[in-house]
């Protein structure tokens, strides 16, 4: 069975299954130790207490990224349908969330060619050159070759798709690296 990996279609439903199974796990984990030391000991002055305290910063944090990802989506499936033959033939990724420093972004799809890096968004089509200005300045600053193109239409990003699949492959490591870049910084 092939592991699913981030950028992957599969991923986001998958890591947002996890994540939740984990938290509850380790609430379940830490809450259980603290019961057992209370119901052993009469009192909650014992070693189990601390043990289930410092058992509640792991479960924190994993609350902490359950949130992120249960406010989110991913790609759906209807538009996986609509983009998968276009974008299945560049180097990509599929549903991912970019965290900006004052928004978060959902991309249904992010291609790379030729140091050209496209995503299409679902949420804030009105701020989409903020994001465009936040990918250049992230390729910029890991001195990366590359210019970003953030697309709220659908349509016009299957074009621009067109237009590109056309070219040839100038530069697969750096096209890589920059699909690296982008599932770096997304959730």
């Amino acid at each position: 069975m092939k592991k699913v990996q981030k950028g992957d279609f599969a991923y986001y439903n998958y890591k947002k299954k996890m994540v939740v199974f984990l938290t509850v796990l380790y609430f379940a984990l830490a809450i259980g130790l603290y019961v057992i030391g209370y119901v052993t000991t009469g009192s909650n002055k014992n070693l189990l207490t601390i043990v289930a305290v410092l058992g509640m910063l792991p479960a924190s944090k994993s609350a902490v990224s359950m949130v992120m990802y249960l406010r989110y989506h991913g790609c759906n499936t209807e538009d996986y349908e609509m983009l998968k033959e276009k974008v299945d033939s560049f180097v990509h990724a599929y549903g991912l969330v970019f965290t900006t420093y004052k928004k978060n972004f959902e991309a249904c799809a992010c291609i790379v060619k030729n140091g050209y890096v496209y995503a299409c968004i679902s949420n804030h089509p009105n701020d989409a050159d903020e994001l465009k200005k936040h990918i250049s300045d992230m390729i910029r600053q890991n001195g990366l070759k590359g210019t970003a193109g953030v697309f709220t239409n659908k349509d016009e990003y299957l074009k621009r798709l067109s237009d590109l699949e056309k070219k040839d492959d100038e530069d697969r490591a750096n096209d890589e690296a920059l699909l690296t870049l982008m599932l770096q910084l997304s959730l």
